[in-house]
């Protein structure tokens, strides 16, 4: 996901997340580590249990107090969304988070 952020003016955008099995899905904790390098990307999201083909949606916002170049970061898990649900197959689903122009 890539995000735009100057001079306090925040951008915030949805992401669907769906259950593409015939089984429910309890997804427990979604969270988000951000680096130090001045904007903060933050996560509105609440525990929810999805039935077979069933959709939600989060919010995942960005601010920047001046102008901000932001990478996601494997090596320190930083700027990466983790949702952590039940699925054997894929526990920790990871939406990488930038910012550019």
């Amino acid at each position: 996901m890539n995000f735009l952020s100057i001079y306090n003016f925040p951008d915030e955008q949805l992401i669907s997340i769906q259950n593409l099995s015939d089984v429910e899905m309890t997804i427990s904790d979604a969270y988000i580590d951000n680096d130090s390098q001045g904007g903060t990307f933050t996560l509105a999201f609440s525990p929810v249990t999805l039935g077979p083909w069933e959709t939600t949606a989060a919010a995942v916002s960005f601010n920047c107090p001046e102008i901000c170049l932001e990478y996601p970061n494997p090596i320190s898990d930083t700027n990466i969304l983790h949702i952590i649900n039940d699925d054997p197959t894929e526990s920790d689903y990871q939406i990488e988070l930038w910012t550019g122009f």
